[in-house]
């Protein structure tokens, strides 16, 4: 704030009278900050505030959902394309060496899981 505003303020502050346009104007600014706001609201007002963004959040919703479909439908389709044209064939030889270790892992995952379920954190009925 410039030293001429801040001077304007302080007077207005003050109450004295004003003679400077800018401090009539801060005269208004400061008497419509002093009074509570008007407030007029119809009863059921927030319950329809609320319902608006309820149903505003489900067609978000509904259209990320929508757009995470297509994203998914379009990369499954450009991997076909593009596996059909570059004729692409699965060759998966580095794993022979660890086949074995590989199943275990995968084994011993679906085993921790089934002892997690049964008897660590039960699914209560």
């Amino acid at each position: 704030m410039n030293p001429g505003d801040q001077q304007h303020q302080e007077n207005v502050e003050r109450g004295q009278v004003s003679t400077h346009e800018d401090e009539r104007a801060y005269q208004v600014v400061f008497r419509a900050a002093a009074q509570p706001p008007r407030v007029d609201i119809t009863p059921g007002f927030a319950d329809r505030v609320m319902q608006r963004i309820a149903a505003r959040e489900v067609a978000v919703g509904r259209r990320e959902w929508a757009w995470l479909i297509a994203g998914m439908v379009l990369m499954v389709v450009a991997a076909i394309v593009s596996m059909a044209l570059t004729g692409f064939r699965f060759n998966l030889t580095f794993l022979d060496p660890v086949k074995g270790l590989v199943a275990m892992g995968i084994a011993m995952a679906f085993l921790f899981h089934w002892i997690d379920r049964k008897w660590i954190r039960p699914t209560s009925v």
